[in-house]
């Protein structure tokens, strides 16, 4: 976990994406964020993916998800410390079985 902030894509794009679960990845991503609100305090969310987080697409729609929460986040997309994936699974109901 880092003090500094990136864009998503710029945190992946350094290879600083950590993971918790073994590759390859399946249908469904759970990922951390961690990112600096606008008071600066350090928060963290966790969003569900659809796509690969590694791929085109899962950059494209991490990086929209967030983007699209910073306001209710009170921080902007260029705030992410670390970006963790934490479960992947091969349908939602697999997730929601194990907890997530």
């Amino acid at each position: 976990m880092s003090n500094q902030t990136m864009t998503i894509e710029d945190l992946i794009k350094a290879g600083k994406m950590e993971s918790s679960v073994e590759f390859p990845l399946k249908r469904y991503v759970v990922v951390n964020i961690g990112f600096f609100n606008n008071e600066d305090a350090e928060e963290e969310t966790q969003l569900t993916l659809g796509h690969d987080p590694l791929t085109k697409e899962g950059i494209k729609e991490l990086k929209e998800l967030f983007t699209s929460l910073a306001n209710e986040f009170d921080t902007k997309p260029n705030r992410v410390t670390y970006i963790h994936i934490v479960a992947t699974a091969q349908t939602d109901k697999e997730l929601k079985a194990m907890g997530y």
